[in-house]
């Protein structure tokens, strides 16, 4: 099969034949891809599935045994994949900060990319019934205590409120509002920092462990 690249250099087939080794190659006068020392394979929701580094003047992938249950739900080197190997015997094992949400400022809606990484830990969670996850929720330093705990609180529980109504039972998740009490760097109230600075802030943190039934 031939196929052209787009204007950004992406290309895709289609129907292609499973369980085969199959061969890609590149135009050397494609200048949109010539240059290129990595590429990645997306899913058909633009997920990123793999990043693949380019050796010896070819991009080499090879699905391994322990990726074909998570392959397309977690990609390589995805920080969830830490969560999956939780020993099962370690009980008392905890991960923290997986992956964190983002939010806009003064608002609670879930963006897009943050419903995609609620989507890998209900997929972990559906797969490991002994996962329990709390939820912990923070705003930048800017408007007022009382305000920033409830927008916290707010947070936290749109987040869980999401996990449910995508089959993770109430029991496992835990939601918690910090407000600007766990601030990530130094933009407290009357500091001058820039946006960037105060987004890093507000922010939805998982504290993940393994529990017993």
């Amino acid at each position: 099969k031939n196929i052209k690249t787009n204007d950004k250099g992406a290309f895709m087939f289609t129907d292609l034949p499973a369980d085969q080794n199959l061969l890609f190659a590149v135009d050397e006068s494609d200048t949109k891809i010539k240059e290129q020392t990595k590429l990645l394979i997306l899913d058909q929701k633009g997920n990123v599935i793999r990043e693949i580094v380019k050796k010896g003047g070819k991009f080499t992938f090879t699905v391994l045994p322990s990726e074909e249950k998570t392959l397309g739900r977690l990609y390589m080197d995805d920080p969830w994949l830490a969560v999956t190997k939780l020993k099962k015997d370690n009980l008392d094992g905890t991960i923290t900060n997986a992956e964190n949400l983002y939010y806009d400022y003064g608002k609670a809606d879930l963006k897009p990319e943050a419903k995609k990484i609620l989507d890998k830990i209900i997929y972990i969670m559906k797969e490991d019934p002994q996962l329990h996850v709390v939820l912990e929720s923070h705003t930048d330093s800017r408007s007022s205590y009382g305000f920033n705990i409830r927008l916290s609180r707010l947070r936290a529980k749109t987040a869980v409120e999401y996990m449910i109504a995508s089959g993770i039972p109430k029991d496992r998740l835990r939601g918690k509002g910090f407000g600007e009490t766990r601030l990530t760097n130094e933009c407290k109230e009357g500091k001058v920092c820039t946006e960037e600075q105060h987004a890093k802030n507000r922010r939805t943190e998982f504290r993940i462990q393994r529990r017993k039934k």
